[in-house]
């Protein structure tokens, strides 16, 4: 949840404060977590460094036919992401936090923690469906409020 300042600046009419996301990339089969924070600079936050990576986390669409589904996208340009995604057998956990960037050690959201599945690349891009394995490897959302499940909405 942000903090009180991390609200007012949200809904100032300017400032000067840059939010960042920060990507904490997991498994059993790395030697050690991956770092990475959507910026064209590194960041150390909690001692640890986070190197620069273009990566967005992708609701699901609440329009008429779109994706029910999150899903995780990121830049695949210097071949970094397939060659972890070919790495491990087993889904990737990516545990996502957000900070302002005058003060790198406070989480204003996050963390939180999914798994990466159903991943595939393309020369420009990786993606995956995130899954959220506290509740049962459920895919995000756990629901779907569609005219035959939920009338009642409708």
């Amino acid at each position: 949840m942000p903090s009180d300042a991390a609200r007012a600046e949200m809904f100032a009419q300017q400032t000067g404060e840059v939010y960042l996301d920060l990507l904490e990339v997991s498994n059993p089969q790395l030697a050690s977590p991956l770092y990475f924070v959507n910026n064209t600079q590194a960041i150390v936050s909690n001692g640890k460094t986070y190197e620069p990576a273009i990566f967005t986390f992708n609701l699901p669409n609440t329009k008429v036919g779109g994706s029910t589904k999150a899903s995780f996208t990121i830049s695949n340009i210097d071949r970094r992401a397939v060659e972890l995604a070919r790495s491990v057998s087993t889904p990737l956990q990516l545990t996502g936090m957000t900070i302002r960037a005058s003060l790198p050690d406070v989480y204003e959201a996050g963390p939180i923690i999914f798994s990466l599945r159903e991943v595939k690349w393309t020369e420009q891009s990786l993606t995956g469906t995130l899954y959220d394995d506290i509740d049962g490897g459920m895919a995000v959302p756990k629901l779907t409020f569609n005219p035959a499940d939920f009338p009642g909405l409708y």
